[in-house]
C-alpha cells in the first residue's frame, strides 16, 4: 500500500505545473488556431491493439481478435470491426482531429482489393497486429499469429513499391516523405517480460531499444520522416495488472518498465534528428497522459478508472459478459484497453497540448503541417 501511495505522491509532483493545460484542453476543447489544419498526403500506422483497426482479423490462427461484440458497440451501426474499443481507437482519432474522414484501413484489406489497392495505397494504411511488439518472438507464443514491428514495416516497403509504380519514382519520393507515420508499440513486449523476467530489466531495455532503432531507421531509409511515435502508457494501472494486487493498486514494476521505456524512446528519437537530416518527430508521453487522467478523473467525468466497462479484470469482453451502461463514464474498455472516449482525450493532447510533459519537441498537430 505504501509503495502505491508513494508512486501517486511523485506522479502528482511531477504533473502539477502541466496538469492545468491538460485539464483546460479536456474540458474546453481545441483551441481556435487549430480549426484549419493542412493534412499530411497519407498516414501510415503501425503497432499493436492500441491501433488494430482489424489486421487480426485476416490472420486465421490469430488467437487474440476483436470482431465479435460487444466490441464496436459504439461503432457505426454497433459493428465489431477488429478494433480493440467499443468504438474508435486512439490512431482513429488522431486521423480524424487532423481532418480526415477515416483512418486507413488494414493493410491486409488492402491486398485482397485487386481493382482499388494501388489508389488506396496513396491515401494511407495500417499495418498494426493486436498481440504484436518490437520483438518478433512477442505475441506469436501466447496468440499463435500476430504481426510483428519488423514484418509491418516489411509490408510498408512493399507499399512503397507500389507506391513508385504508380507515380514515378521522383512523385512517390514526395507522397513519402511528407506522409505522417504513427507508431504505437511496446506494450506487450514489457507485459511478457515482466510475467517471465530472464535477464535483468536493464538487459531486457538494451534489447528491446536495439531492437526499436534497427526498425525505426528501416523506416526512415525507407523515406519516412514524419515520425508521431506513441510511448507505452500506465500499463501497470490496466484492469488485468491492478488484479494482481490484492488492493487493486497499480503494479509498480511494469509502470517503471513503462516509464523506463519513454525515457530510452525519447533519448533515441533525439539521436535520430540529430544523426538523420529531414528526420521530424513527435513524442507522445502516453504515460503521463494516463496518470494525469487517473488523477483528474473527477474533473474530467470519468466514474471508474481501475474496472472495465465489458467483463472484468480476467474475462474477455464478449457476449454475455457484465457490459456497463455508460460507457463514457470508464477509463478503460476492457481488461487491457481504453474506452473511445479516453482515447479521444489522450488523442486531442497529443495532437494539440503544448505541454513537454505530454508530448515533446512538438504535438502531433504541428508535425502534420510541416514541410
Amino acid at each position: 500500500m505504501k509503495s502505491g501511495l508513494c508512486i501517486y505522491i511523485l506522479v502528482i509532483l511531477t504533473l502539477a505545473v502541466a496538469d492545468h493545460r491538460f485539464l483546460k484542453l479536456v474540458v474546453e476543447g481545441l483551441p481556435e488556431e487549430y480549426n484549419s489544419l493542412t493534412q499530411p498526403p497519407a498516414v501510415y500506422i503501425f503497432g499493436d491493439s492500441t491501433v488494430d483497426v482489424g489486421t487480426n482479423n485476416h490472420l486465421k490462427d490469430c488467437g487474440t481478435k476483436a470482431d465479435s461484440p460487444y466490441y464496436g458497440i459504439d461503432f457505426d451501426f454497433s459493428k465489431p470491426t477488429g478494433r480493440f474499443s467499443n468504438g474508435h481507437n486512439i490512431a482513429d482519432l488522431i486521423v480524424r482531429h487532423l481532418g480526415y474522414k477515416r483512418s486507413p484501413p488494414p493493410f491486409l484489406s488492402l491486398i485482397s482489393r485487386e481493382s482499388s489497392f494501388k489508389s488506396a495505397i496513396l491515401r494511407g494504411a495500417n499495418f498494426a497486429s493486436g498481440g504484436s511488439g518490437i520483438f518478433d518472438q512477442t505475441g506469436n507464443k501466447t496468440y499463435k499469429e500476430v504481426v510483428p514491428l519488423r514484418k509491418q514495416i516489411q509490408q510498408f516497403a512493399t507499399v512503397c513499391g507500389n507506391i513508385t509504380e504508380v507515380l514515378g519514382k521522383a512523385k512517390a519520393d514526395e507522397l513519402i516523405s511528407k506522409s505522417m507515420y504513427i507508431i504505437s508499440v511496446g506494450s506487450n513486449d514489457i507485459f511478457e517480460y515482466s510475467a517471465n523476467a530472464t535477464v535483468l530489466p536493464d538487459i531486457f531495455m538494451a534489447n528491446l531499444i536495439e531492437a526499436y532503432t534497427i526498425q525505426l531507421e528501416e523506416l526512415f531509409n525507407l523515406g519516412a520522416r514524419k515520425f508521431g511515435v506513441l510511448s507505452v502508457g500506465a500499463i501497470g494501472c490496466v484492469p488485468i495488472m491492478r488484479a494482481l494486487d490484492h488492493n487493486g493498486n497499480c503494479v509498480d514494476k511494469v509502470n517503471q518498465l513503462a516509464q523506463a521505456f519513454y525515457a530510452v524512446v525519447s533519448s533515441l528519437l533525439q539521436q535520430f534528428s540529430s544523426q538523420f537530416q529531414g528526420f521530424t518527430y513527435s513524442l507522445g508521453n502516453l504515460y503521463d497522459v494516463t496518470m494525469s487522467t487517473i488523477l483528474n478523473s473527477v474533473v474530467e467525468g470519468l466514474t471508474d478508472v481501475r474496472t472495465p466497462c465489458c467483463g472484468d479484470a480476467n474475462t474477455t469482453c464478449k457476449i454475455g459478459v457484465k457490459l456497463c451502461a455508460n460507457r463514457n463514464d470508464y477509463l478503460f474498455w476492457d481488461m487491457y484497453h481504453p474506452t473511445q472516449v479516453a482515447s479521444d482525450r489522450a488523442a486531442r493532447v497529443l495532437l494539440f497540448s503544448e505541454a513537454a510533459e505530454f508530448v515533446k519537441p512538438i504535438n502531433i498537430s504541428r508535425l502534420a503541417v510541416m514541410p
